[in-house]
């Protein structure tokens, strides 16, 4: 075979495989770089969505996501537009393609056996630490909003205003999600602020100083042994000072 024949054979041979690939659905017929399980892991752990669903997805306030069998299109809708006790986030604070990786990542992992535990409040809790920690506010902020004391304090504040709790759930800053009136209430939020504030405030309230006059604390009476000590120490005192004057 020459040449010339040979070729117009490769060419062919070419010709009819790029028309079969070419009939193939986009995902066969080429790598698909959509979906990173590594990079779903890292935005996993930057977005805290670990804090209501576990380190590795295995379920912790909230279900297990491991091995998770929706699609990508599923997680993107719950998010946004979440059923149930889930906030919302927006695009800004995770983006569909973060989400599209964390699907992936949720894929790479074993499935996870996990049963919720409701928060029981403790007898005499403040009914606002009960729905702090009900309304899974613990989980980025910590069951005592520790969190929250932490961030005002490295602020210089030491309070913090029912209105401005209200607007951060409904209308959140920075990473936080859009809490909806149907799961969190106004009255609750109203609730949960009077808890937040209080815990701000003592936090920052100054250690309680000693009373003069009558409230001062007692001071306790002297041993015998201590009397002794100090009486000996001031009839020595006395005799130097009466040597020294017989000298001069």
């Amino acid at each position: 075979m020459n040449t010339k024949n040979l070729l117009r054979m490769v060419g062919i041979a070419l010709l009819g495989l790029s028309l079969w690939l070419g009939s193939l659905p986009v995902d066969v017929a080429q790598a698909n770089p959509s979906m990173d399980a590594a990079a779903g892991k890292t935005a996993w752990d930057a977005k805290l969505c670990k804090n209501c669903h576990g380190a590795n997805a295995e379920g912790k306030l909230a279900r297990a996501l491991a091995n998770y069998e929706k699609t990508a299109d599923d997680v993107i809708k719950q998010v946004r537009t979440p059923r149930a006790q889930m906030p919302a986030f927006s695009s800004t604070q995770v983006t569909d393609q973060q989400l599209k990786d964390m699907v992936d990542y949720f894929k790479s992992l074993p499935a996870a056996q996990f049963t919720f535990t409701p928060y029981a409040p403790a007898a005499g809790d403040d009914p606002g630490k009960t729905l702090f920690n009900q309304k899974r506010c613990a989980g980025c902020h910590g069951s005592d909003a520790e969190r929250i004391v932490s961030l005002l304090a490295g602020q210089n504040r030491t309070t913090i205003s029912e209105a401005e709790v209200l607007k951060q759930v409904r209308t959140p800053k920075a990473n936080m999600p859009t809490f909806r009136s149907e799961f969190v209430t106004d009255a609750d939020v109203a609730t949960i602020a009077k808890f937040v504030k209080a815990q701000v405030e003592k936090s920052a309230a100054p250690a309680t100083l000693p009373k003069s006059g009558a409230d001062s604390p007692a001071v306790p009476d002297a041993s015998p042994a201590l009397v002794a000590l100090i009486g000996g120490l001031a009839a020595l005192g006395a005799s130097f000072v009466m040597r020294r004057q017989n000298i001069h």
